[in-house]
């Protein structure tokens, strides 16, 4: 068949399988083509913004999840997805005002939790960070991006034991 006559779904499930794979590239290629198709699919341009989070631009990234929202998209995934990339620029105002909204909508968001914590622990808020932390772990005790930035936090803290405790729990 020709690309021609693919429909966006098509190109969809090519897109995911690309990505599944590791070829982002692809898969953005094959989402744009897809978001052609069916320009009002808020789930497409959502998808796109992962791709391009993954292939760390950030820009394009804040410009497809910006779309996706406008066409009705209102996840905690998406407004955590959001403060990613708006990390990934430098904008930590935008980032917390992105990580909140997820947050609001899902309190016990822990990747959410995780990212607000990494978010204030390199503006020097290490207090305020170990919380968030604390908070993912507590909602998913295995998380091991949250065990790892908890125990980084306690030992800048000076917290050498609880740091050596939650060393325990990571797998390596």
């Amino acid at each position: 068949m020709s690309s021609r006559g693919k429909t966006a779904e098509q190109y969809s499930l090519e897109a995911l399988a690309a990505s599944t794979h590791g070829n982002h590239e692809e898969a953005v290629t094959l989402f744009k083509a897809a978001c052609d198709l069916e320009p009002d699919a808020s789930v497409l341009w959502y998808n796109l913004g992962i791709e391009y989070l993954a292939l760390n631009k950030p820009e394009q990234a804040v410009e497809a999840f910006t779309r996706a929202e406008t066409l009705g998209e209102k996840t905690a995934e998406l407004y955590n997805n959001m403060g990613l990339a708006w990390y990934g620029l430098h904008c930590y105002e935008e980032a917390e005002r992105y990580y909140s909204q997820s947050l609001l909508i899902n309190p016990a968001f822990p990747e959410a939790l995780n990212n607000f914590g990494v978010l204030n622990f390199v503006q020097g808020n290490y207090e305020e960070a170990r919380h968030f932390f604390e908070q993912a772990i507590a909602y998913n005790p295995t998380y091991q991006d949250a065990l790892i930035n908890l125990r980084d936090t306690y030992e800048t803290l000076g917290l050498t034991e609880l740091a050596q405790k939650i060393a325990t729990q990571i797998d390596l």
